[in-house]
């Protein structure tokens, strides 16, 4: 059944076919489904879902990796903060680049001294 939900779900558009869901709703159906064809010595419907097995464990291996890559790309956020806080405050206050606020235009740098008028 699980191989089937998989499937139906790939075929309605649900699930992808490269998602983690499919893949693993695959390997675990196609596991079961070896076990029961080895024990009842249909060595034929065995070597199919030990194929089907092998092919979504790589394929889960595969996303799994890449995955692992793209959180390891992507930026980590402060504590509390998340992506579209920082977003929102940089747009209604053009005065702060990143997350720090940056000095305005009362002559007066971050250290205290005085800016030199041009």
């Amino acid at each position: 059944m699980l191989i089937l939900a998989a499937f139906a779900g790939a075929q309605f558009g649900r699930l992808d076919q490269r998602s983690i869901a499919y893949l693993v709703l695959n390997l675990i159906g196609s596991i079961i489904l070896a076990v029961l064809a080895g024990l009842d010595d249909q060595y034929g419907f065995l070597l199919l879902e030990g194929v089907w097995a092998l092919v979504s464990a790589w394929s889960l291996g595969v996303e799994l990796r890449r995955a692992s890559r793209a959180r390891a790309r992507t930026p980590q956020q402060p504590a509390g903060r998340s992506q579209h806080s920082a977003d929102v405050q940089r747009r209604s206050n053009p005065e702060v680049v990143g997350d720090e606020p940056q000095p305005t235009g009362s002559g007066q740098e971050r250290d205290g001294s005085r800016r030199s008028s041009p």
